[in-house]
């Protein structure tokens, strides 16, 4: 779990690096989306829907449970206090039911302290850091923006430019637009370069957060199963513990009703 965490804070960690790079190239603009940055986006958009309606269902999940266990131990202490008011084999059995409710709940309750640490946390964990990604896929596309504004800004001053060298005397006003245009055409190539290490990094990244997040979800399900398991085989040892006893008990006032009956009819 800690390795899990820790490598949930470096992934956090390039996020933040990663919008920073993105804030720092300037002014953004208004421009057409990334096609491809789009269906990334789609896919994480509709990641987060899911992943909120399971973290829902988890902690709706874990209220039942606790119900559960707190109804089975509420049983528990009416047979034993049931149990008080009677006595021979009916005490015992009904006092060793409630011994059993009480045993089925504690395993509950144990259980379910297992589930919030290793099933209900990390769907939390993995619903914040795809909020992360979807602000830095974001930052991502306003770098595509900015890179696609200064292409639109690079050719608009070609075209005035052009248009400049073919009046006559316009030779000053012609130089100062090849200034601007190589000024702006270096900052294109920067904002250009910029968007692209954004994009090769982000998609190296999610790459392995990706196959980190599989493997975390397939460890969640698999200690889910396990808790699981381990629940009912708990629960069902309580219960099979005292059905030889049960047995007994049965046993005996079978004959006793029966010996009750050979008697009353002898009787007649």
């Amino acid at each position: 779990a800690s390795a899990n965490k820790s490598g949930l804070f470096q992934f956090g960690k390039m996020l933040g690096d990663l919008a920073l790079a993105v804030t720092k190239g300037g002014a953004r603009a208004d421009k057409l989306e990334d096609p491809e940055l789009i269906k990334v986006q789609e896919y994480y958009t509709g990641e987060e829907v899911h992943l909120a309606d399971a973290q829902r269902q988890t902690e709706r999940l874990l209220r039942k449970l606790n119900d559960a266990a707190q109804a089975t131990g509420d049983f528990g202490d009416a047979m034993s206090q049931l149990s008080s008011c009677e006595s021979g084999e009916l005490a015992t059995c009904l006092q060793q039911v409630g011994n059993a409710c009480h045993g089925v709940a504690k395993s509950s309750q144990v259980q379910g302290a297992v589930l919030v640490e290793n099933f209900e946390n990390p769907f939390k964990d993995s619903a914040r850091y795809n909020k992360a990604v979807q602000e830095v896929l974001e930052d991502r596309q306003q770098a595509w923006k900015l890179s696609c504004s200064m292409k639109d800004t690079v050719e608009n001053l070609e075209a005035r430019l052009c248009k400049v060298k073919a009046l006559p005397n316009k030779e000053a006003q012609a130089s100062e637009l090849e200034k601007s245009l190589q000024e702006t055409q270096r900052k294109c190539e920067q904002a250009g370069d910029r968007y692209q290490y954004i994009v090769d990094q982000l998609n190296t990244e999610l790459a392995l957060y990706e196959k980190d997040h599989a493997n975390n979800i397939n460890h969640m399900m698999r200690e889910f199963a396990l808790a699981q398991a381990q629940m009912a085989t708990e629960i069902a040892k309580s219960w099979q513990d005292i059905i030889p006893d049960l047995d007994v008990a049965t046993a005996l006032y079978a004959n006793n009703t029966q010996q009750t009956h050979s008697e009353h009819e002898v009787s007649s």
